[in-house]
Protein backbone atom coordinates (compact mmCIF):
# COMPACT_ATOMS: atom_id res chain seq x y z
CA UNK A 1 0.00 0.00 0.00
CA UNK A 2 1.33 3.55 -1.16
CA UNK A 3 -0.12 6.93 -0.92
CA UNK A 4 0.30 9.58 -3.36
CA UNK A 5 -0.56 13.48 -3.70
CA UNK A 6 -2.66 14.42 -6.44
CA UNK A 7 -4.16 17.85 -8.48
CA UNK A 8 -7.10 17.84 -10.58
CA UNK A 9 -9.57 19.27 -12.10
CA UNK A 10 -10.27 23.16 -13.61
CA UNK A 11 -6.14 24.03 -13.25
CA UNK A 12 -5.53 21.61 -11.18
CA UNK A 13 -7.46 23.22 -8.27
CA UNK A 14 -9.14 19.83 -6.74
CA UNK A 15 -6.55 18.47 -4.34
CA UNK A 16 -6.44 14.57 -2.76
CA UNK A 17 -4.74 12.05 -1.66
CA UNK A 18 -4.79 8.44 -3.34
CA UNK A 19 -4.06 5.48 -1.40
CA UNK A 20 -3.09 2.86 -3.71
CA UNK A 21 -3.05 -1.09 -3.48
CA UNK A 22 -0.09 -3.13 -3.23
CA UNK A 23 -1.80 -5.10 -6.42
CA UNK A 24 -4.16 -3.53 -8.47
CA UNK A 25 -7.67 -5.73 -9.43
CA UNK A 26 -9.48 -4.42 -12.14
CA UNK A 27 -12.83 -5.31 -11.56
CA UNK A 28 -13.17 -3.85 -8.40
CA UNK A 29 -14.81 -0.27 -7.77
CA UNK A 30 -12.83 2.77 -7.16
CA UNK A 31 -14.21 4.21 -3.98
CA UNK A 32 -14.29 8.11 -3.40
CA UNK A 33 -14.56 9.42 0.19
CA UNK A 34 -16.18 13.27 0.58
CA UNK A 35 -15.33 16.28 2.82
CA UNK A 36 -17.53 15.56 6.57
CA UNK A 37 -18.53 19.31 6.80
CA UNK A 38 -15.08 21.42 7.04
CA UNK A 39 -12.84 18.70 7.72
CA UNK A 40 -10.33 18.30 5.22
CA UNK A 41 -9.58 14.60 3.60
CA UNK A 42 -8.36 13.54 6.69
CA UNK A 43 -11.51 12.62 8.01
CA UNK A 44 -13.18 13.47 12.13
CA UNK A 45 -10.46 11.34 13.54
CA UNK A 46 -8.16 10.47 10.71
CA UNK A 47 -11.04 8.35 10.28
CA UNK A 48 -11.01 8.72 6.19
CA UNK A 49 -7.13 7.81 6.59
CA UNK A 50 -7.95 5.01 8.45
CA UNK A 51 -10.72 3.38 5.73
CA UNK A 52 -9.00 4.45 3.04
CA UNK A 53 -5.94 2.47 4.42
CA UNK A 54 -8.03 -0.54 5.02
CA UNK A 55 -9.49 -0.90 1.90
CA UNK A 56 -6.26 -0.59 -0.43
CA UNK A 57 -4.88 -3.78 1.49
CA UNK A 58 -7.91 -5.33 0.62
CA UNK A 59 -6.95 -3.83 -3.11
CA UNK A 60 -9.24 -1.40 -3.74
CA UNK A 61 -8.11 1.96 -4.84
CA UNK A 62 -9.29 5.04 -2.90
CA UNK A 63 -9.50 8.72 -3.34
CA UNK A 64 -9.70 11.29 -0.26
CA UNK A 65 -10.20 14.38 -1.67
CA UNK A 66 -10.86 18.07 -0.60
CA UNK A 67 -13.74 20.12 -1.94
CA UNK A 68 -13.37 23.99 -3.59
CA UNK A 69 -11.81 26.00 -1.00
CA UNK A 70 -11.67 23.36 1.67
CA UNK A 71 -8.52 21.60 2.88
CA UNK A 72 -5.78 21.78 0.09
CA UNK A 73 -8.49 22.62 -2.32
CA UNK A 74 -8.00 25.98 -4.21
CA UNK A 75 -11.99 27.88 -3.97
CA UNK A 76 -13.94 27.69 -6.99
CA UNK A 77 -14.71 30.74 -9.51
CA UNK A 78 -17.38 32.15 -8.34
CA UNK A 79 -20.98 30.99 -10.39
CA UNK A 80 -22.19 27.87 -8.48
CA UNK A 81 -23.61 27.71 -5.34
CA UNK A 82 -22.62 25.25 -2.78
CA UNK A 83 -24.41 21.94 -3.88
CA UNK A 84 -23.92 22.39 -7.45
CA UNK A 85 -19.69 23.13 -7.18
CA UNK A 86 -19.64 20.12 -4.78
CA UNK A 87 -21.62 17.99 -7.52
CA UNK A 88 -19.29 19.29 -10.04
CA UNK A 89 -15.94 18.75 -7.90
CA UNK A 90 -17.08 15.08 -7.31
CA UNK A 91 -17.40 14.16 -11.05
CA UNK A 92 -13.76 16.11 -11.57
CA UNK A 93 -12.71 13.37 -8.80
CA UNK A 94 -14.50 10.57 -11.14
CA UNK A 95 -13.09 11.78 -13.88
CA UNK A 96 -9.11 11.68 -12.71
CA UNK A 97 -10.12 8.42 -11.16
CA UNK A 98 -11.23 6.80 -14.28
CA UNK A 99 -8.25 8.11 -16.52
CA UNK A 100 -6.24 6.86 -14.04
CA UNK A 101 -7.47 3.82 -13.26
CA UNK A 102 -10.37 2.64 -16.60
CA UNK A 103 -13.73 3.09 -16.87
CA UNK A 104 -14.88 1.01 -13.08
CA UNK A 105 -18.02 1.25 -11.29
CA UNK A 106 -17.59 4.33 -9.07
CA UNK A 107 -18.12 4.20 -5.11
CA UNK A 108 -18.82 7.17 -2.98
CA UNK A 109 -18.77 8.00 0.76
CA UNK A 110 -19.36 10.34 2.82
CA UNK A 111 -20.56 11.10 6.62
CA UNK A 112 -23.22 13.79 7.53
CA UNK A 113 -22.67 16.60 4.34
CA UNK A 114 -20.19 13.71 2.71
CA UNK A 115 -23.34 11.68 2.82
CA UNK A 116 -25.52 14.03 1.22
CA UNK A 117 -23.31 15.21 -1.64
CA UNK A 118 -22.73 11.73 -2.18
CA UNK A 119 -26.11 11.22 -3.16
CA UNK A 120 -27.02 14.42 -4.95
CA UNK A 121 -23.68 13.51 -7.19
CA UNK A 122 -24.95 9.84 -7.67
CA UNK A 123 -27.99 11.46 -8.92
CA UNK A 124 -26.73 13.07 -11.80
CA UNK A 125 -23.98 10.85 -12.64
CA UNK A 126 -24.30 7.17 -13.88
CA UNK A 127 -21.10 6.17 -13.51
CA UNK A 128 -21.61 6.10 -9.67
CA UNK A 129 -22.45 2.71 -8.45
CA UNK A 130 -22.60 2.21 -4.87
CA UNK A 131 -23.16 4.81 -2.09
CA UNK A 132 -21.72 4.67 1.47
CA UNK A 133 -23.90 6.86 3.59
CA UNK A 134 -22.82 7.45 7.12
CA UNK A 135 -25.68 9.59 8.87
CA UNK A 136 -27.61 10.23 5.76
CA UNK A 137 -30.70 12.28 6.00
CA UNK A 138 -32.92 11.13 8.62
CA UNK A 139 -36.65 11.51 8.92
CA UNK A 140 -38.80 11.21 12.35
CA UNK A 141 -40.08 8.30 13.11
CA UNK A 142 -42.97 7.55 15.96
CA UNK A 143 -41.24 4.88 17.23
CA UNK A 144 -37.59 6.28 17.64
CA UNK A 145 -38.87 9.34 19.77
CA UNK A 146 -41.24 7.34 21.84
CA UNK A 147 -37.94 5.09 22.47
CA UNK A 148 -35.85 8.20 22.70
CA UNK A 149 -37.86 9.70 25.50
CA UNK A 150 -37.73 6.76 27.29
CA UNK A 151 -34.41 5.84 27.16
CA UNK A 152 -34.04 9.44 28.95
CA UNK A 153 -36.14 8.81 31.03
CA UNK A 154 -34.38 6.20 32.85
CA UNK A 155 -31.26 8.10 32.35
CA UNK A 156 -30.55 9.28 36.67
CA UNK A 157 -27.45 11.44 34.95
CA UNK A 158 -30.08 13.37 32.99
CA UNK A 159 -32.08 13.89 35.98
CA UNK A 160 -28.87 15.22 37.93
CA UNK A 161 -27.81 17.57 34.94
CA UNK A 162 -31.86 18.76 35.48
CA UNK A 163 -31.66 19.14 39.27
CA UNK A 164 -28.42 21.08 39.06
CA UNK A 165 -29.90 23.60 36.88
CA UNK A 166 -32.72 24.05 38.55
CA UNK A 167 -30.86 24.84 41.83
CA UNK A 168 -28.84 27.06 40.19
CA UNK A 169 -31.23 29.20 38.90
CA UNK A 170 -30.13 28.27 35.02
CA UNK A 171 -33.46 26.31 34.33
CA UNK A 172 -33.76 27.60 31.00
CA UNK A 173 -30.49 26.68 30.08
CA UNK A 174 -30.62 23.46 26.87
CA UNK A 175 -29.49 19.92 27.73
CA UNK A 176 -26.14 19.71 25.71
CA UNK A 177 -28.55 16.46 24.05
CA UNK A 178 -31.26 18.48 23.47
CA UNK A 179 -28.50 21.03 21.75
CA UNK A 180 -26.67 18.11 20.18
CA UNK A 181 -30.41 17.47 18.27
CA UNK A 182 -31.29 21.14 17.17
CA UNK A 183 -27.39 21.80 16.18
CA UNK A 184 -27.80 20.46 12.82
CA UNK A 185 -28.22 23.58 9.69
CA UNK A 186 -28.71 20.58 7.09
CA UNK A 187 -32.41 21.05 5.85
CA UNK A 188 -33.41 17.38 4.33
CA UNK A 189 -35.60 17.20 1.20
CA UNK A 190 -39.22 16.30 1.51
CA UNK A 191 -39.48 12.21 2.87
CA UNK A 192 -41.21 11.48 -0.20
CA UNK A 193 -38.87 13.54 -2.71
CA UNK A 194 -35.80 11.26 -0.65
CA UNK A 195 -38.07 8.34 -0.72
CA UNK A 196 -38.32 8.86 -4.84
CA UNK A 197 -34.66 9.63 -4.83
CA UNK A 198 -33.55 6.56 -3.44
CA UNK A 199 -35.93 4.23 -5.55
CA UNK A 200 -34.52 5.55 -8.45
CA UNK A 201 -31.10 5.38 -7.30
CA UNK A 202 -31.65 1.62 -6.86
CA UNK A 203 -33.61 0.51 -10.10
CA UNK A 204 -30.82 2.17 -11.51
CA UNK A 205 -28.84 -0.62 -9.95
CA UNK A 206 -26.90 1.56 -7.34
CA UNK A 207 -26.01 -0.36 -4.01
CA UNK A 208 -26.47 1.58 -1.10
CA UNK A 209 -25.00 1.17 2.54
CA UNK A 210 -26.57 3.59 4.95
CA UNK A 211 -25.58 3.50 8.36
CA UNK A 212 -27.18 5.93 11.46
CA UNK A 213 -25.49 6.96 14.35
CA UNK A 214 -26.22 7.41 17.86
CA UNK A 215 -26.45 11.14 16.84
CA UNK A 216 -29.83 10.55 15.40
CA UNK A 217 -31.45 8.41 17.78
CA UNK A 218 -34.65 10.84 18.31
CA UNK A 219 -35.29 10.38 14.36
CA UNK A 220 -34.13 6.34 13.96
CA UNK A 221 -32.96 4.22 16.27
CA UNK A 222 -33.64 0.49 15.03
CA UNK A 223 -33.07 -0.71 11.40
CA UNK A 224 -36.62 -1.71 10.67
CA UNK A 225 -37.64 2.30 11.76
CA UNK A 226 -36.36 3.32 8.51
CA UNK A 227 -38.50 0.55 6.52
CA UNK A 228 -41.57 1.69 8.39
CA UNK A 229 -40.48 5.87 7.55
CA UNK A 230 -40.12 4.73 3.49
CA UNK A 231 -42.82 1.75 3.30
CA UNK A 232 -44.34 3.40 0.13
CA UNK A 233 -41.07 2.83 -1.62
CA UNK A 234 -39.67 -0.29 -3.56
CA UNK A 235 -35.29 -0.35 -3.26
CA UNK A 236 -35.01 -3.88 -4.95
CA UNK A 237 -33.49 -5.02 -2.18
CA UNK A 238 -30.35 -3.08 -3.46
CA UNK A 239 -30.24 -0.69 -0.03
CA UNK A 240 -29.05 -1.72 3.64
CA UNK A 241 -29.75 -0.06 6.50
CA UNK A 242 -28.48 -0.75 10.12
CA UNK A 243 -28.27 1.73 13.20
CA UNK A 244 -24.81 1.52 15.12
CA UNK A 245 -26.62 3.10 18.43
CA UNK A 246 -23.21 2.76 20.20
CA UNK A 247 -21.50 4.82 17.88
CA UNK A 248 -20.67 8.70 18.05
CA UNK A 249 -21.55 10.66 14.78
CA UNK A 250 -17.69 10.89 14.15
CA UNK A 251 -16.98 7.31 14.90
CA UNK A 252 -14.56 8.30 17.83
CA UNK A 253 -13.68 5.04 19.82
CA UNK A 254 -11.03 3.05 18.01
CA UNK A 255 -13.37 0.04 18.25
CA UNK A 256 -16.11 1.93 16.24
CA UNK A 257 -13.51 2.68 13.30
CA UNK A 258 -12.59 -0.75 13.45
CA UNK A 259 -16.32 -1.56 13.21
CA UNK A 260 -16.84 0.26 10.20
CA UNK A 261 -13.68 -0.55 8.40
CA UNK A 262 -14.92 -4.25 8.77
CA UNK A 263 -18.29 -3.32 7.71
CA UNK A 264 -17.63 -1.55 4.52
CA UNK A 265 -15.17 -4.11 3.55
CA UNK A 266 -18.14 -7.09 4.09
CA UNK A 267 -20.57 -4.73 1.74
CA UNK A 268 -17.65 -4.18 -0.73
CA UNK A 269 -17.19 -7.56 -1.25
CA UNK A 270 -21.08 -9.02 -1.93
Amino acid sequence: MREEIVQFGDDNRLSGILTLSPEMVTDRPLVIFLNAGIVHHVGPNRLHVKLARALAEERYEVLRFDLSGLGESLPAPAGKGYEEQSIADTRQAIDMMQARFGERPIVLAGICSGADNSYRTALRDDRVTGLILLDPYAYQNTTAQISDLAKRAQDPERWKRLAGRLLSGTEGAEDEEEIMEDDNDRIPPEREVFGADLQSLTQRGVSLLMLYTSSVRHLINARNQFHQTFRDFDFADKLEVDVLSHVDHTYTELGAQKELSQRLLNWLAV
